[in-house]
Order: C-alpha cells, then sequence, then structure tokens
C-alpha cells in the first residue's frame, strides 16, 4: 500500500512464471493444467473492504487498486486489456508515472499509516523467509524501478544504467537504512554500516548527515546508534 496526498494504491505483487491462458475468472497454467482463480477479482475484492475501512475510521481519500506481474518469464495468453493490470514489460512505466505524482504528506497521513499498523495481525503464517547473512548478500543501492544496482553521478544523486532513473542520495540512504533494518534487525543502524550496505555513496560524512536528520542518536562515540 502507498499513501499519496490524495491517493492511496493498492498494488497487489504476482510472481507467476510460465505460460498461462487467461479464462473467465481463472489463469490456466498451458503445461500443467493447474487452474488458479483470477487474482484481480480478490484484489477487487481486497479495494472494497479496504474504502469501507477507511470510512468507518474516517478517512477520505481515492483508492486506486493495482495487480503487479513482476516475473519477467510470464506469459499470459489471452489477457484482458485492463489499465489495472500490470504486465512486466510496464513496470518501468508504471513506477516512473508514480513517482511524477506531485505529494506533500502531513500528520494526516501519518496518522493513517500509524493506524493501519496497529491493525496489522501480524506475520503471515505460510511466507517461506530465504537464508541469508550479511556477508554473502551483495551490497548497494537498487533502482525502484528494474531491481538493477544503482551507480553514483556526482557527491549528490544516483542513477541506474539500465532504466535511467535518477534518485537523490539522502532519498537513497533513507530506502537503504530502511531495507537495513528489515533485513538486519540484529545490527544497529551506525554510519559505517551504511555506508557499507550502500557501497556507492561517496560521502561517510553525508551519511551521518542524513542519519541525524532523519533518525535520533542513541550513545555516545564508537558506540552511538541510530533509531
Amino acid at each position: 500500500m502507498i499513501i499519496f496526498q490524495k491517493t492511496i494504491y493498492l498494488v497487489d505483487v504476482k510472481n507467476y512464471e510460465g505460460d498461462y491462458e487467461f479464462e473467465s475468472k481463472n489463469l490456466k497454467h498451458i503445461k500443467t493444467g493447474k487452474i488458479i482463480k483470477d487474482p484481480y477479482i480478490q484484489l477487487q475484492r481486497c479495494e472494497t473492504m479496504f474504502r469501507q475501512l477507511l470510512q468507518e475510521l474516517g478517512f477520505h481519500f481515492n483508492v486506486e487498486a493495482y495487480l503487479v506481474y513482476i516475473n519477467s518469464e510470464l506469459t499470459m495468453y489471452q489477457a484482458p486489456q485492463n489499465p489495472s493490470i500490470i504486465f512486466p514489460t510496464q513496470i518501468v512505466r508504471f513506477m516512473q508515472t508514480l513517482n511524477k505524482i506531485p505529494t506533500k504528506l502531513n500528520s494526516g497521513h501519518e496518522k493513517l499509516a500509524d493506524l493501519l499498523i496497529s491493525l496489522d495481525l501480524g506475520d503471515y503464517p505460510f511466507t517461506a523467509k530465504p537464508n541469508y547473512d550479511y556477508d554473502r548478500t551483495i551490497k548497494g543501492v537498487l533502482s525502484a524501478c528494474c531491481h538493477q544496482f544503482m551507480e553514483a553521478d556526482g557527491d549528490t544523486k544516483l542513477r541506474c544504467c539500465k532504466c535511467g532513473l535518477e534518485d537523490s542520495v539522502e532519498s537513497a540512504v533513507i530506502r537503504c537504512v530502511e531495507e537495513f533494518k528489515i533485513l538486519f534487525p540484529e545490527r544497529r543502524v551506525t554510519t559505517t554500516e551504511i555506508y557499507n550496505w550502500c557501497k556507492v555513496v561517496r560521502s561517510r560524512r553525508a551519511i551521518t548527515r542524513i542519519l541525524k536528520k532523519y533518525y535520533r542518536l542513541c550513545g555516545k562515540g564508537r558506540f552511538s546508534y541510530f533509531v
């Protein structure tokens, strides 16, 4: 879920792979014959329920729902022409469209986000988490569009050579901090850790400045960290 100034976007991401044929209210895997209920129907139900929840909570936002197929190895025969369904070849344009939406958030948006988080029921019981560790993880900043590693474009910007997306160092560092906290909750957020995690950000001093701006400093000296 992405909260913008006037609109909330519900994005249901599917990682289906292989050749599928779209039939009425179902997807059929051509090789195995396996039938999957059309996920767009589920998304429509989710959108309706979310609108009702917003109304009950006293919030008034436009709601737009999108079904996104992210796997480049997916082929969908007889796919419907639906602007709310995004296929792999359309993802970059979809992300670019979202990035161009002017947005100014306020305390009301933060209140809604906190409230929705408080209603979260916890971890989905069937989520399969991959095994990984810090030392084997490739470090760097990923493009929000194509998920390829970005390169430094001067001291204040990063750029992806594949999709051309540009991002500020400040925005990239904040994104990397949040990724780092999710992936390695046992490690403390420090200038050195984030500098090594971002990899392409040239200035440690810039990272310290960004951390001080958006996070709270705890401790002193070499034992200090951010929360």
